[in-house]
């Protein structure tokens, strides 16, 4: 299968953030912001468009857990985030609008985390975390200017487990390592214009089938620990501006509702030579 086209290099940088709650007996509250930086290669085929490069991410955010635990009662904490990583990519995309996709990626989370006075306890954690994604699609012209994509994609994402000691009270404190499986089926439209810009929205179904981040306190288990599973609406809108011919700029809001919920927002930039 031979290139019938040079190749162009594509670079993103992307921002997000926002504001979310998993709201389950026991729960996490986290505000959040993280940062992306790709450098992908992109080639035409007789079939199909082939992309694939790198990334690297980074990103922050504070956060409230509630937990309960046998003999020791409530307890409330927060703490602080932050993590850095990165992977690769490839996106394959047919002549017929079908795709598929898929990206690897590691890196390590860093926590400063602290409970509630009554416990005295403040721990610094620094774990490994490993994911990948896999996802195919079909984008379909509703229009000369309409465009629907339609898509599934499947998340896989493991935060290593960890240990701390609580000098002040003697007690161990272990914290299991964090599975995360998630799907995601939806849709986004976007409708061109002549100069260029783009108007999208978009909906799509999440489910969680794990996100349990279980521990042990002197080998005493938590009872109801935070965990992100269960069913989730999202939703999209956004608007892509396009004022030179070969850079464009996103900007877009997003919603969550259902098991988890909250708002974000992105912004990105896109350079192609």
């Amino acid at each position: 299968m031979a290139y019938t086209r040079p190749g162009a290099v594509k670079v993103n940088l992307s921002l997000e953030g926002g504001s979310f709650r998993n709201k389950t007996g026991s729960h996490v509250e986290a505000d959040t912001f993280g940062a992306g930086l790709s450098l992908a290669y992109k080639a035409e085929t007789s079939i199909s468009e082939f992309t694939y490069g790198a990334f690297i991410e980074a990103g922050t955010g504070s956060y409230n857990t509630y937990n309960e635990f046998i003999n020791l009662g409530r307890l409330l904490g927060d703490g602080d985030a932050r993590y850095f990583g990165g992977g690769l990519f490839a996106h394959n995309a047919f002549s017929n609008g079908l795709y598929l996709e898929g990206s690897v990626r590691g890196g390590s989370i860093k926590n400063d985390y602290k409970v509630e006075e009554t416990f005295g306890a403040n721990y610094d954690t620094t774990n490994a975390y490993w994911g990948a994604h896999g996802g195919l699609g079909a984008k379909l012209a509703l229009t000369d200017a309409g465009l629907l994509d339609l898509y599934g994609k499947l998340f896989w994402t493991r935060t290593d487990s960890d240990s701390v000691s609580n000098s002040a009270r003697n007690d161990r404190i272990e914290f299991d390592a964090v599975d995360s499986l998630r799907t995601r089926l939806g849709g986004r439209y976007t409708h061109g214009y002549a100069n260029g810009t783009k108007l999208y929205v978009g909906a799509a179904w999440e489910h969680e089938f794990d996100g349990e981040a279980g521990g042990r306190v002197n080998d005493i288990r938590i009872t109801n620990p935070p965990s992100l599973k269960g069913s989730s609406a999202f939703a999209e809108a956004g608007v892509s501006l396009a004022p030179g011919e070969n850079y464009s700029i996103d900007l877009g809001l997003f919603g969550v509702a259902g098991q988890q919920r909250g708002l974000g927002g992105t912004v990105g930039l896109k350079l192609e030579f």
